[in-house]
């Protein structure tokens, strides 16, 4: 055996010469070192030298806590150096094609725990629908837009957040992608209404509000049975150009309004005391309200769209139309408030300040059949204001000024159809891939979920199998101080 090195010991540490500092420090020294006494700087100082002498102790374990205190410091310094605009270089890449290098953009805003505003998140998200989806890339690139809406905790930088929640392996999942690429992880669709009991007319004997008409989606011209409704006094309140519709679009758009009072809807206790809510498994701060409509409210509302007219969507950024037809309809307060009173009681009553004050009467309608197969292809829905007509009856766009929506507002108006479900992707919490959550829609419900940049849902209305869907987009509308 060789000969025994002798240990030497460190030289002992003087803290009151290496800081200048001695007991005699007054009260004005403790506010210039922010509370800490030599003790503790000098215990930092050793212990951030002997961190220089052996890097691995800091990539240890026992030392996760002191990195995650440690990274705001850093994280600040190295922002001084690096000028990069991390979500213009995303933007262009996107818009160039270039999947791999907006991939790198996105890594960097991670990095920096930079995040985009939320309009920016919704064109990543339009721009992604571009990109081949050939070996996961398409999946990788959602994932890390999605991760791009909010700074990413210490704790996910540090592989936290390990098990429960939206991790592999669980139960129900079915893999969509070869071994070791991002992948869809696919999950049979929910329904609100498994397992419930009908209440209110059921229990006598009649069919539950919203009740499931098989026939509703098979029968008629166009596959659902028109109700017959007499001749609505229609009129255009706002046109909009094809070219200047966001995204720019072939049509033009009308937004239409009848005769208040042509249409309405029963207003009550008994209508709201029949609305049951159920919170949507796996998709956080998702719920469905059941019963909200009767099959006949269903019918009178498809009967009233159909007089204004579906328009086919088509995109300028599509080859061809999405399949999907469109109807726009701003709503008196006969239909609306009814709605609003059946819901209220169940609805997030603040929101970031804000307090719940309506459903927004502008209604965008879609009318998904099986003949083209349309999808409405992975988006994420932006913040709306409450639109309406002022005094002297014209289209306002944003009519208070101080309403915006906080949560989208889907209404199912028909039923009995195959396939169709709103399907949300949900990051997996060990980057495997996105979770497809699918919600199958139940006629009469309402399916309400949050929007803004802290809660970006990537969600699709997927395609109809067999049978009709038409369901109304609305908004969930909450009052919030004006500013100045």
């Amino acid at each position: 055996m060789g000969k025994k090195k002798r240990s030497r010991a460190a030289p002992p540490f003087d803290a009151k010469a290496s800081l200048g500092r001695d007991d005699s420090a007054n009260d004005d020294d403790d506010d210039e070192w922010g509370g800490l006494d030599v003790a503790d700087v000098a215990t930092t100082i050793r212990v951030a030298t002997t961190l220089a002498r052996r890097p691995d102790l800091l990539a240890s374990k026992p030392f996760k806590p002191l990195r995650a205190a440690l990274f705001p410091l850093v994280q600040l310094q190295l922002k001084k150096y690096d000028p990069v605009d991390y979500v213009a270089r995303v933007t262009a890449a996107l818009q160039q094609g270039k999947a791999h290098d907006a991939l790198l953009a996105l890594e960097g805003m991670r990095e920096f725990g930079l995040s985009a505003k939320q309009g920016t998140i919704q064109r990543w998200v339009r721009d992604c629908d571009a990109i081949s989806s050939e070996g996961g890339l398409r999946v990788r690139l959602l994932q890390a837009v999605l991760q791009a809406s909010r700074p990413p905790s210490v704790e996910q930088r540090e592989g936290g957040g390990e098990g429960g929640g939206e991790g592999g392996g669980e139960p129900g999942g079915t893999p969509g992608g070869g071994e070791g690429e991002q992948q869809i992880i696919e999950h049979p669709a929910w329904r609100a209404d498994e397992g419930q009991s009908p209440r209110g007319a059921a229990e006598e004997g009649q069919p539950p509000r919203g009740a499931e008409d098989e026939g509703a989606a098979t029968r008629g011209a166009g596959g659902v049975g028109i109700r017959p409704l007499p001749a609505l006094t229609l009129r255009v309140v706002m046109k909009e150009a094809a070219a200047g519709r966001q995204p720019p679009n072939h049509y033009d758009l009308n937004i239409f309004a009848c005769k208040p009072g042509e249409i309405s809807l029963a207003s009550g206790q008994e209508a709201a005391a029949r609305v049951r809510r159920v919170d949507c498994p796996h998709v956080p701060g998702a719920f469905v309200l059941l019963d909200v409509l009767s099959t006949d409210e269903c019918d009178l509302l498809i009967a009233a769209a159909h007089q204004m007219g579906f328009t086919p969507d088509h995109p300028l950024s599509r080859p061809s139309p999405s399949g999907i037809e469109a109807c726009e309809w701003l709503v008196d307060e006969h239909v609306i408030d009814p709605i609003f009173e059946r819901c209220r009681q169940h609805l997030p009553q603040q929101v970031a300040g804000g307090e719940v004050a309506g459903i927004n009467p502008r209604w965008r309608m879609f009318r998904y059949t099986d003949t083209e197969g349309a999808v409405y292809r992975p988006h994420i829905d932006g913040s709306w204001p409450g639109s309406g007509l002022d005094a002297e009856g014209k289209y306002r766009h944003d009519l208070r000024g101080d309403h915006r929506s906080r949560y989208t507002f889907l209404v199912y108006l028909t039923g009995g159809f195959e396939g169709g479900a709103t399907t949300f992707y949900i990051p997996d919490e060990a980057g495997l891939g996105l979770h497809a959550r699918r919600v199958q829609p139940v006629r009469g419900a309402v399916l309400c979920f949050p929007q803004g940049n802290t809660a970006s849902l990537l969600h699709e209305g997927s395609a109809v199998i067999r049978g009709e869907k038409v369901v109304i987009r609305s908004d969930v509308l909450y009052k919030f101080p004006r500013r100045g």
